[in-house]
């Protein structure tokens, strides 16, 4: 359960910003695929989907803390193991230095995770400007 409710909320910044990626595809690139007679196969993985990857990286990152903090919501409420489940253990048994250790190690979680994210953008824009 705990995974569609985290696919569920992170999949609409990647959808979003995928589709207007397409939407700013350069119409010429389409009818150069047309002219070569490129297959479909070869259009959308040659052309389309290089094209739109910094958009789809985008919509990665915006997601990517959108799903941190449901996961830790949806572990805290329901009691699921992880680190949500473990602050919500931490505060009904009253130890606030676990509770505050547990969120800085989600806290330590997310910036590790945002970095990674953050790298990947980054070469994708590389390789973009690159051709």
């Amino acid at each position: 359960m705990k995974v569609v409710v985290v696919v569920l909320a992170a999949l609409w910044p990647i959808l979003l910003n995928t589709s207007s990626g397409v939407q700013e595809l350069n119409p010429v690139l389409l009818d150069t695929t047309r002219s070569l007679r490129l297959s479909r196969t070869r259009t959308l993985f040659g052309v389309l989907l290089p094209s739109v990857m910094p958009a789809i990286v985008l919509g990665v990152r915006v997601a990517t803390p959108i799903a941190l903090v449901i996961t830790l919501l949806v572990e805290y409420l329901t009691a699921v193991n992880g680190v949500g489940a473990l602050v919500g253990q931490a505060q009904r048994t009253f130890e606030p230095a676990r509770v505050y250790a547990l969120i800085v190690i989600a806290g330590l979680l997310s910036l590790i995770v945002n970095a990674c994210v953050r790298r990947v953008e980054i070469a994708v824009q590389r390789r973009r400007v690159g051709d």
